[in-house]
């Protein structure tokens, strides 16, 4: 299998795992390979030509020691083996690049790792809506030109990602690894509950806004506030001072969570292309007249992927089949038997 083959191969392999779609095999293998990291010292983020080729070189010889005599996974109590050469050989290309940039971005002094392995990479803002299913299955919907950073595992006492822009959460709940958000000075700490943070650069104040379940928002100084469904706070960032307000968060924490998500007699074709960009998912047709048919929708825009494509296929009375991010629609079309 050449290079690409095999690039392409760990990208399809990265992007189930972010999604939650991958295998057991698949799952531990990528959950082992960045825990041997977690150990290590923080290193600086200026390499000379040469370090860049060591780190590499040292990625690339712990992938051929586990490769050569595989060591157990453990996945939900059982042991797992990684015993095929094919299998294991076909992951190294693209994980020594994904662990070398794991290294090269370990820097914060609280030595949360930064490491993004989404596609489109939620790291980098760009000019659309987008959710995204975070590692430990909790959803996120970024506001255009928005930014998430996230490690590709979860470990540690807590769950830490760092915000800048507008994003909708709604999360896992996990008590024993609290969800926390990195807002500039504040910090946003969850249990499991959909919220709503606004903190872009520059502006006077952040806002936070809880639809279900708490939140304590504080700035490490003077500012310890705790939410509950309904309520919103205004955090003034200069003055480190805080307003609670009331609100119908449901109805206006995310609304702009609903652009491009409301389809009024539109073609599946062009409520397809909306549903691929948003959710990044590569949707296909059995049948080329599906294109054409036409529907009434309006969703949240904070709904789960399989929420939307199982309300569609009711809606036109088609199926549809999902493995990965290829989402395949088929029927007879129209809403005919």
């Amino acid at each position: 299998m050449s290079y690409d083959q095999n690039r392409k191969k760990l990208q399809q392999i990265l992007m189930r795992y972010q999604q939650g779609n991958a295998t057991e095999q698949e799952r531990a293998f990528v959950e082992q390979y960045y825990r041997q990291f977690e150990q290590e010292p923080n290193l600086s983020d200026t390499y000379t030509g040469e370090e860049r080729a060591a780190i590499e070189s040292r990625n690339w010889e712990r992938l051929m020691e586990r490769v050569a005599e595989p060591a157990p996974l453990r996945v939900a109590g059982r042991a797992r083996f990684l015993r095929r050469w094919g299998w294991a050989a076909a992951c190294i290309a693209v994980l020594l690049l994904a662990g070398t940039y794991y290294w090269l971005v370990k820097t914060s002094p609280a030595g949360r790792q930064q490491a993004v392995i989404a596609a489109p990479d939620p790291a980098v803002a760009v000019t659309y809506i987008r959710n995204i299913v975070l590692p430990d299955g909790s959803r996120a919907v970024l506001q255009a030109n928005s930014r998430l950073q996230f490690p590709p595992v979860f470990s540690g006492r807590a769950r830490e990602v760092t915000l800048i822009g507008e994003a909708y959460f709604d999360i896992v709940h996990d008590h024993a690894q609290p969800f926390i958000i990195h807002t500039g000075n504040l910090k946003t700490t969850v249990l499991g509950t959909a919220f709503n943070i606004k903190a872009w650069p520059g502006q006077e104040s952040v806002e936070v806004s809880v639809t279900s379940g708490k939140v304590r928002v504080e700035d490490g100084k003077q500012v310890s506030v705790e939410l509950t469904s309904n309520e919103q706070i205004t955090y003034q960032t200069a003055a480190a001072t805080v307003a609670l307000h009331k609100v119908d968060a449901a109805a206006t924490a995310a609304r702009w969570a609903q652009a491009d998500m409301i389809f009024r007699d539109e073609p599946l074709e062009k409520v397809a292309a909306a549903i691929s960009k948003r959710y990044n998912v590569q949707v296909s047709f059995n049948n080329e007249q599906l294109k054409q048919c036409e529907l009434v929708a309006s969703f949240s825009g904070t709904e789960a992927l399989e929420t939307v494509l199982q309300t569609l296929s009711a809606i036109l009375n088609i199926q549809y089949t999902r493995s990965g991010n290829q989402v395949v629609f088929d029927g007879a079309g129209c809403g005919e038997q």
